[in-house]
């Protein structure tokens, strides 16, 4: 944003609302205790206890700057804070009323409903894509096997019949 570059991390668009989803995982079944100090705690019976950074911070981060997206486009979407662990558990007993907390116990629930959803795609939501794609910046480079499956296929298109 601004002048610097920020990286953000999932941005989940659904028909209805936009998902900004913070990754927290470890070990299987790690078990992450949060508060609203800057570091959490990362317990695992194999391991020490660790600390890992607040996933909040980067969470708070995202949403605000998809909010200022939406706001400049006049994007009309609600924004949803999730903190995520497929693998662990999270437990936050005081967490914040607007951040949504999925770990191994009710992300593969969430999951099916997402991929349930069957509503075409909304105006709304291709509006918000266009906003959030007009302020990405893609750092990429084509891998050696993309590069031999593109000159097969440009090969093949150039054959003649």
């Amino acid at each position: 944003m601004k002048n610097a570059p920020v990286e953000a991390e999932v941005i989940l668009l659904t028909p209805v609302d936009a998902w900004c989803i913070t990754f927290l995982e470890a070990e299987e079944d790690a078990a992450f205790i949060g508060s609203s100090e800057r570091f959490w705690v990362r317990r695992h019976h194999k391991h020490p206890d660790k600390k890992v950074l607040n996933p909040l911070l980067g969470a708070n981060r995202m949403t605000n700057i998809v909010s200022q997206l939406f706001e400049l486009y006049e994007v009309n979407m609600p924004i949803k804070k999730v903190i995520l662990s497929r693998n662990g558990y999270v437990d936050y007993p005081e967490a914040p009323y607007d951040i949504t907390i999925l770990d191994k116990r009710t992300f593969p629930e969430w999951f099916e409903r997402m991929r349930a959803i069957s509503s075409p795609l909304k105006a709304q939501q291709l509006k918000g894509a266009q906003a959030l794609l007009e302020y990405c910046q893609t750092t990429s480079s084509l891998r050696p096997e993309w590069e031999a499956g593109y000159n097969q296929t440009e090969g093949n298109q150039h054959a003649a019949p």
